[in-house]
Protein backbone atom coordinates (compact mmCIF):
# COMPACT_ATOMS: atom_id res chain seq x y z
CA UNK A 1 0.00 0.00 0.00
CA UNK A 2 1.16 3.83 -1.02
CA UNK A 3 1.12 6.35 1.57
CA UNK A 4 0.88 9.76 0.87
CA UNK A 5 1.80 12.52 3.45
CA UNK A 6 2.43 16.69 4.29
CA UNK A 7 5.06 16.66 6.56
CA UNK A 8 6.61 13.63 8.33
CA UNK A 9 9.86 12.22 10.07
CA UNK A 10 11.27 9.06 8.49
CA UNK A 11 13.42 6.28 10.05
CA UNK A 12 15.07 4.13 6.89
CA UNK A 13 16.65 0.85 7.86
CA UNK A 14 18.04 -1.68 5.88
CA UNK A 15 18.97 0.30 2.85
CA UNK A 16 19.70 -1.93 -0.22
CA UNK A 17 21.81 -0.05 -3.15
CA UNK A 18 21.65 -1.08 -7.05
CA UNK A 19 25.59 -0.98 -7.58
CA UNK A 20 26.29 -2.25 -11.01
CA UNK A 21 27.36 1.00 -13.10
CA UNK A 22 28.57 0.19 -16.48
CA UNK A 23 28.31 -4.01 -16.34
CA UNK A 24 30.54 -3.79 -13.04
CA UNK A 25 29.20 -4.36 -9.33
CA UNK A 26 30.77 -2.28 -6.87
CA UNK A 27 31.26 -3.81 -3.17
CA UNK A 28 29.14 -1.92 -0.95
CA UNK A 29 31.56 -2.61 2.17
CA UNK A 30 34.58 -0.21 -0.37
CA UNK A 31 31.51 2.38 -1.13
CA UNK A 32 30.95 2.72 2.81
CA UNK A 33 26.84 3.71 1.84
CA UNK A 34 25.09 4.18 4.74
CA UNK A 35 22.47 1.69 5.33
CA UNK A 36 20.10 3.79 7.66
CA UNK A 37 19.03 7.39 7.64
CA UNK A 38 16.66 9.66 9.69
CA UNK A 39 14.52 11.98 6.97
CA UNK A 40 12.30 14.63 7.34
CA UNK A 41 10.15 14.72 4.41
CA UNK A 42 7.92 17.15 3.33
CA UNK A 43 5.04 16.81 0.19
CA UNK A 44 2.16 14.92 -1.09
CA UNK A 45 4.58 12.55 -3.59
CA UNK A 46 4.61 8.56 -2.73
CA UNK A 47 6.38 8.72 0.24
CA UNK A 48 8.63 5.37 -0.53
CA UNK A 49 9.37 7.30 -4.04
CA UNK A 50 10.47 10.11 -1.86
CA UNK A 51 12.81 8.26 0.57
CA UNK A 52 14.39 6.68 -2.42
CA UNK A 53 15.17 9.77 -4.53
CA UNK A 54 16.54 11.92 -1.11
CA UNK A 55 18.60 9.08 -0.49
CA UNK A 56 19.65 8.58 -4.80
CA UNK A 57 20.40 12.57 -4.23
CA UNK A 58 22.50 11.90 -1.17
CA UNK A 59 24.80 8.81 -1.64
CA UNK A 60 24.59 9.32 -5.85
CA UNK A 61 23.46 5.36 -5.87
CA UNK A 62 20.15 4.04 -6.91
CA UNK A 63 18.40 2.01 -4.12
CA UNK A 64 16.86 -1.48 -4.38
CA UNK A 65 14.75 -1.91 -1.11
CA UNK A 66 14.68 -0.90 2.61
CA UNK A 67 12.83 -0.63 5.36
CA UNK A 68 10.83 2.87 6.87
CA UNK A 69 8.86 4.13 10.08
CA UNK A 70 7.36 6.83 10.55
CA UNK A 71 8.12 8.62 13.62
Amino acid sequence: MKSTYSICKVAVTNVVYDTESDGVVHDVNELKLPTEFNLELEGDNDIETEIADVISDVTGWCVSSFNYEIV
